[in-house]
């Protein structure tokens, strides 16, 4: 089994993040992006993805962005945008 590398991406598994996030595994994303300095667009739009699954769509949505800015598949940052607006309604 792989070990997640929250710099890289590598090993990620959404399932099981977003059933497993709490408050507390939210500062270790902004811990793991504030000593990447905000370079990876893989970890900014999975700190999205969790922030989208506590419910903090707004705060998903700005991460999402910064990820696509970083070059993030735009399709993918577009599905997910649509799948919150889709929720929220």
């Amino acid at each position: 089994m792989k070990k997640n590398n929250v710099r890289t991406g590598e090993g990620y598994e959404p399932k099981k993040v977003y059933r497993k996030a709490k408050p507390h595994d939210i500062e270790k994303w902004q811990q793991a992006i504030a000593l990447d300095g905000q370079e990876s667009a893989a970890l900014l739009v999975h700190y999205g993805d969790i922030l989208h699954a506590m419910g903090e769509q707004f705060m998903a949505e700005i991460y999402w962005r910064k990820g696509l800015e970083k070059g993030y598949d735009a399709d993918q940052i577009t599905r997910r945008m649509e799948q919150g607006k889709a929720e929220k309604e």
